[in-house]
């Protein structure tokens, strides 16, 4: 395991020593976000009063500034995960919303500098200083998109009943980690709550006319793939598109099983510059055009899967679709 993997375990193990092997197996496959995720799961599955632990974190809060030696100012902020979802939706919402308007003038930055510009935008919009801003794509101004909380609570409803978790049970705002009970309790009483239970509809054998997905099709990849599909990308707001081979120009139905998620940002990838996900499926890479692993530079196939399977089932393998 690399030095960054070895403090995550270590840091999981000083709580939990039951749960090192299984980390230590998950270093093996997992990128870094995922083997903090399953860590932090881990800490909370050894904690005998999660809600005491929330409470203290709370009490503990802090948000410190300072400038450095070299004239730049500096963040640092701690508190709950149920406080910092409300922070980070926003922060990813206005991170791909900059995104989006600044590929449209051909402006390329990393995220992080994004981040950072949205934070400046949630202060500006706060304080009433800037409510419009310019137009990238005809000049003029154009009014801005409400402020909206977005996170993701998964809870198993037999914990959700008991009042805390137990086992493999989740009880976690998605990218950011565990909660108590007590707290999603407290979440959930301002929001509404879709349930999918598994004795009833076989979501996964539903066939809709219509190009997007059901809500229940939406709930359902919400909990079995919450977070974008490309490698290492944690974001949780995203979009829904047909597997290559199963558009729905060519298909008129969407299926569970030819949908694939993918944040705002990896998408605009895809319809601006032809960037794809390697073929297969689940969590991997998205590609440049003139990278080899491109789908529209692999060879052809030299067999075919059952009919209306396609022999390459990844996203976006055609950039003109």
């Amino acid at each position: 395991v690399s030095e960054a993997q070895g403090r995550v375990i270590v840091g999981a193990a000083k709580v939990n020593p039951g749960a090192e092997g299984q980390l230590l197996e998950t270093a093996k496959t997992a990128n870094h976000t995922a083997l903090r995720d399953e860590a932090l799961r881990a800490k909370a599955a050894a904690d005998h009063d999660p809600a005491a632990t929330h409470r203290r974190i709370h009490a503990d809060r802090r948000a410190s500034r300072h400038t450095d030696a070299e004239g730049g100012w500096n963040l640092h902020a701690r508190g709950t995960v149920a406080d910092g979802s409300v922070i980070s939706s926003e922060l990813d919402r206005l991170t791909d919303e900059i995104f989006r308007d600044r590929g449209k003038t051909g402006t390329r930055e990393c995220r992080d500098a994004y981040a950072f510009d949205a934070l400046l935008e949630m202060a500006r919009r706060s304080s009433g200083q800037r409510h419009e801003r310019p137009d990238a794509e005809g000049g003029g101004r154009r009014r801005l998109a409400a402020p909206q909380h977005l996170a993701l609570l998964r809870l198993d409803v037999s914990a959700l009943w008991r009042g805390y978790a137990e086992g493999d049970e989740l009880c976690e705002v998605t990218g950011l980690g565990p909660i108590p009970v007590e707290i999603a309790r407290t979440l959930l009483g301002e929001a509404v709550l879709k349930l999918i239970i598994t004795k009833g509809v076989d979501v996964a054998s539903v066939t809709s006319l219509t190009r997007g997905p059901t809500q229940a099709m939406h709930y359902a990849k919400l909990w079995t793939s919450p977070t974008c599909t490309v490698e290492g990308c944690t974001r949780t707001i995203i979009e829904y598109d047909h597997v290559h081979g199963a558009e729905y120009r060519h298909t008129r139905h969407t299926r569970l099983d030819e949908l694939e998620p993918v944040c705002h940002t990896h998408h605009d990838l895809h319809t601006l510059q032809g960037w794809a996900l390697v073929a297969g499926k689940g969590e991997r890479a998205m590609v440049g055009p003139d990278d080899p692993r491109h789908p529209a530079n692999a060879p052809p196939p030299t067999a075919t899967g059952p009919p209306g399977q396609p022999a390459h089932p990844d996203l976006f393998g055609d950039p003109a679709a």
